[in-house]
């Protein structure tokens, strides 16, 4: 099984802020949006964050709401 998070930009700050990056290691893919790259570049990237921005793949990304934000 694959453990994938997906992450906003303050939690990746405040572990830099905390020198708690490496518990992301319990992650096998951490993904940030493009957003979230665009924030933390504008606020400085955090010392030990080192990231590479990817593309996502159009053909798997679904169109619709999560489904926490569905309604029954």
């Amino acid at each position: 099984m694959t453990l994938t998070a997906v992450s906003d930009a303050g939690p990746l700050v405040h572990l830099a802020e905390i020198e708690s990056l490496g518990l992301l290691s319990a992650f096998d893919t951490l993904l940030t949006p493009a957003t979230v790259y665009e924030a933390i570049e504008r606020g400085g990237v955090p010392d030990g964050l080192s990231y590479e921005p990817v593309e996502a793949d159009e053909e798997k990304v679904e169109s619709e709401e999560p489904d926490a934000a569905r309604e029954p």
